[in-house]
């Protein structure tokens, strides 16, 4: 057996009896790569300067006699979704091309401490969505058994790289089967260990709940002591376990007779591949044979793993991708003319067709239920299709000029919703800015659209004129006329009645006819249609158009129950 080819175990004890050194296994390793991995395609970055210069500190270590860690000289590919500082780590991702973190992860720490060699980044599907390697954006992963096939995936580049022997090792992450898998089509030993045994800091999040770091190895032994290395509590990861880690090689070669094992009838159902069942057929009776017991059992919710499994992973990723904005790091598109299409544009660029899908199923999954435009369209609540373009493009303000007449919070918040329905928004505030009692997320939110431009404002200033296509304001600077379609004046989430009354603008609502006793105009609560000019008296995300009239979704509610006017 060539050196390249043995395990980990075996060749940590060549180098404990000085037959072997570190710089050698290196370089036998190197040879591997240089050999395969143009037809492999396992790697997307080996840095050689580098492995060598880790073995030499490890042997120049041994040497002079000091302590060294349980996997000294042993190289360890790293799958491209672990963070180590100062490095390039692009989770196979255009928008992550040249992203280098300003920390380590935990697992590459505990290798380091452990003198493990760093060998190299992996290839994996995109932000590890994927079975097949097939989603990354900088190449395509074979099978080292046959490159015509798939590795699997998602870490189908780290099992690549055990399985053509380019390293001893190597480290994955398995959310939904992405160690187990590819380690089966590659034909090596994959585990994943249970959630919390192993820190996930420094691991770029899919779906944390579900998400774990694990070994991929030529051998359980080497499995065994890849995880013990591994696992262990870290307190930067709120979800990991507080417990001793034991000796999981310790219990390799214990008798297994009078182990039961549970055997749910569920998972051999129609549609699992025969070759497969007889596979693990055949190795559920080798476990008799050694003394184990078999016991049929049941799981009865088996039916809908994947469908939660979809649900709860997608909704985790669109959360944990929503980061990539292209304003604190990653890929930034070049040209844009706004925000929203900065951001928009950034994220179509730097993404993947399948990290795409994913987002937009997550995103809906997210919010079905939160919206009940759906129903108010009478079209289904999974035609998402229509539910954007109701929201956007058959909008009723969409790519109107609206001017937001308010002061306080009341214009801001009016202000951001109408933007986001695709209004172009002018804000006149009487106010000298956006007042310190709104909401904390509205604030920063609306003062840089503000600043940049995508929405206008002008504070301490006031309406002096409606007429039919603009409005006259006066601001501290002077007299300006801003064009609109819509007008809105709020004040809080009641009409502006001193702004009606400025104006002229005194309607009942059911009647269209003026208002001239004060006390019936103070009873009312709707806007009034007239003209083109809108008065909203209503929080704006309560708002819609119905015969023509304008009204907030209380009011409406109490005219079709006949209990209008009122209060």
């Amino acid at each position: 057996m060539q050196l390249h080819e043995r395990t980990a175990s075996d060749l940590l004890i060549e180098m404990e009896r000085g037959a072997l050194s570190a710089v050698d296994l290196a370089q036998a390793c190197l040879a591997q790569v240089k050999a395969h991995d143009g037809r492999v395609k396992a790697f997307l970055r080996v840095n050689e300067d580098s492995i060598i210069t880790q073995a030499k500190v490890v042997d120049g270590k041994r040497q002079r006699g000091e302590k060294l860690g349980r996997l000294a000289g042993i190289p360890v590919a790293l799958k491209d979704n672990l963070c180590l500082k100062g490095e390039v780590t692009t989770c196979a991702s255009k928008i992550l091309e040249h992203f280098k973190p300003p920390y380590t992860a935990h697992v590459v720490e505990r290798l380091q401490q452990e003198d493990a060699i760093l060998f190299g980044k992996c290839n994996l599907d995109e932000f590890a969505m994927g079975s097949s390697t097939e989603n990354s954006a900088f190449q395509q992963t074979g099978n080292p058994w046959n490159s015509e096939y798939t590795p699997g995936g998602s870490s189908g580049g780290s099992a690549a790289a055990v399985a053509a022997s380019m390293a001893p090792l190597a480290l994955g992450s398995d959310t939904g089967g992405s160690i187990r898998q590819p380690a089966s089509v590659c034909g090596i030993v994959g585990m994943k260990p249970t959630y919390g045994r192993v820190s996930r800091y420094g691991l770029v999040a899919f779906a944390s709940s579900l998400d774990q770091i694990g070994p991929l190895s030529r051998g359980i032994r080497d499995s065994a002591l890849l995880l013990e290395v591994i696992a262990g509590h870290d307190q930067r990861d709120s979800t990991s376990v507080n417990r001793p880690v034991p000796s999981y090689i310790a219990t390799l070669d214990d008798p297994i007779a009078g182990l039961t094992i549970g055997v749910p009838d569920e998972y051999f159902q129609k549609g699992l591949d025969s070759e497969v069942e007889q596979a693990v057929r055949t190795a559920l009776k080798v476990y008799e044979s050694k003394g184990a017991k078999l016991v049929r059992v049941s799981l009865p919710h088996t039916e809908y793993a994947v469908a939660v499994y979809y649900i709860v992973a997608t909704a985790e990723a669109s959360s944990n991708l929503a980061r990539y904005d292209g304003v604190h790091y990653g890929h930034r598109a070049s040209q844009f003319d706004s925000m929203i299409h900065m951001y928009s544009r950034s994220r179509g660029q730097g993404f993947g067709k399948e990290v795409q899908r994913r987002i937009m199923l997550d995103t809906y999954a997210l919010s079905t239920g939160y919206y009940d435009i759906p129903n108010k369209l009478n079209v289904p609540g999974e035609d998402l299709d229509k539910v954007i373009h109701y929201y956007r493009e058959a909008h009723p303000y969409y790519n109107h000029d609206v001017l937001i007449v308010g002061a306080k919070n009341s214009a801001a918040i009016g202000a951001l919703e109408l933007f986001w329905t695709g209004a172009r928004v002018t804000m006149v505030v009487r106010g000298a800015g956006i007042h310190h009692n709104v909401k904390y997320w509205i604030k920063p939110n609306i003062e840089n659209r503000i600043k940049c431009g995508e929405i206008k404002a002008y504070f301490q200033s006031t309406v002096k004129e409606i007429r039919e296509n603009d409005v006259v304001v006066q601001t501290p600077d002077g007299t300006i006329t801003v064009k609109n379609d819509f007008v809105f004046a709020m004040t809080g989430y009641r009409p502006d009645f001193e702004f009606m009354a400025e104006h002229g603008i005194h309607l009942d609502p059911k009647t269209s006819k003026p208002i001239t006793d004060p006390q019936t105009l103070e009873s009312e609560r709707a806007g009034v249609y007239l003209a083109g000019v809108i008065v909203a008296g209503t929080h704006t995300n309560e708002i819609f158009i119905e015969n023509g009239r304008f009204h907030g979704k209380q009011i409406a509610e109490a005219i079709a129950q006949g209990n209008w006017p009122g209060g």
